[in-house]
């Protein structure tokens, strides 16, 4: 590894390319990632495309879960400083019915349409279904 030292006396190293095991704890947390992600798309069958958002939904399932380092808190807890509502809580690639407003369907149409789950939205209360058929 090459070093470069600072004014500060914080060094800043580099790892070699194409050697991960060089940044253990970073490299351990996105492998953790990409294999849960892995299996819950498996396990629903879901194609390659809807990668991003597998992982997406990992991260955000991971940071309401508690961990070893800090003992009966979770990250979003340490971050936010209260505990996180899991009630809203859906399985990944679970068939969703999502409402169609009044306004967009006319009396005879249906009052919903089917869709499948792929993840939580971080901008508000919401899920992120995709409509096969659309």
């Amino acid at each position: 590894m090459n070093s470069t030292p600072t004014s500060e006396g914080i060094r800043r190293e580099f790892s070699c390319r194409h050697s991960p095991q060089q940044n253990g704890v970073a490299e351990r947390k996105n492998r953790q990632i990409l294999e849960v992600a892995r299996a819950m798309m498996r396990e629903k069958h879901m194609l390659n495309f809807y990668w991003a958002e597998a992982a997406y939904t990992t991260v955000y399932l991971m940071n309401r879960c508690t961990t070893n380092g800090v003992h009966e808190l979770t990250p979003y807890e340490i971050f936010v400083g209260r505990k996180p509502i899991l009630s809203h809580l859906k399985v990944f690639g679970s068939i969703a019915h999502l409402c169609i407003p009044n306004a967009n369907r006319e009396k005879p149409d249906t009052m919903s349409e089917k869709c499948i789950l792929i993840g939580y939205s971080s901008a508000k209360k919401a899920y992120k279904c995709f409509n096969p058929s659309t």
